[in-house]
């Protein structure tokens, strides 16, 4: 169940909850305001958890720097194995050249294998 304010109250309530957020200040001063709150560490506190949000950040740090760290390792180390890069062109004549039958995209059906679309 929901419970609204009285319309009679409802402007009173919303004074008081914009100036708790700070939002009854102009934004310059809501942006400084923001800014300092971040190099200092304040970012204030989660409604979810009910906790400061510094600690909630700090405390997944580790495991979002493991997937981050995990996946930039896969990509180096095991290209995939369909990437342009990774696939030698085969039948190469001489630098710069190919015969049609050799091209990279044969067995395709883009126009550079001569089958159409």
């Amino acid at each position: 169940m929901t419970c609204w304010p009285s319309p009679a109250r409802a402007p009173r309530i919303l004074d008081r909850v914009r100036a708790e957020w700070g939002l009854d200040r102009s934004w310059p001063v809501q942006y400084l305001a923001f800014a300092k709150n971040v190099f200092t560490g304040e970012l204030g506190k989660s409604f979810n958890y009910q906790m400061p949000v510094s600690t909630l950040y700090f405390q997944r740090l580790p495991n979002s720097l493991e997937l981050a760290l995990g996946r930039d390792a896969d990509l180096v180390l095991h290209r995939h194995p369909g990437a342009a890069s990774s696939r030698p062109v085969q039948g190469q004549q001489r630098a710069g050249t190919m015969s049609a039958r050799s091209s990279p995209c044969s067995g395709c059906r883009c126009p550079a294998s001569g089958s159409g679309w």
